[in-house]
């Protein structure tokens, strides 16, 4: 970001919910794909269209802001998150068997899982 200001770009860097401390609602709705657009669509109110970038989850982030809010994105730069239309596509044919990483992030199922079965062991005595 340093490049941009200095050539005199006005950037804004969000912190998205859940990743900073002050910004981690409790339950899953405020997580809703809706509320994290209009999240990014509040902070674009300085500002009449932007120059949208994102990487990750941000990056699905910016793609539904484009498609809900055209009128706000003057340009998107998605890193790292295929279009949406794309990952369906791949997703149906077998890509998300062959995406190793996405086997190894555990989903909130197999969390709660894992958890239950350490409540159910017994604890151990110390040596």
């Amino acid at each position: 970001m340093p490049l941009l200001t200095d050539a005199g770009v006005r950037t804004l860097v969000p912190d998205q919910r859940g990743y900073s401390p002050g910004a981690r609602p409790r339950g899953r709705r405020p997580y809703a794909v809706r509320e994290l657009v209009a999240d990014v669509v509040a902070l674009l109110d300085t500002a009449e269209h932007a120059h949208v970038a994102g990487h990750d989850w941000g990056g699905g982030i910016a793609w539904a802001l484009a498609a809900h809010r055209p009128d706000r994105v003057a340009s998107l730069t998605a890193l790292g998150t295929p279009h949406p239309a794309a990952m369906r596509s791949g997703l149906l044919r077998g890509q998300a068997l062959r995406s190793w990483v996405h086997r190894r992030v555990p989903g909130p199922a197999a969390a709660r899982a894992r958890s239950a079965r350490r409540r159910r062991r017994p604890a151990r005595s110390p040596p």
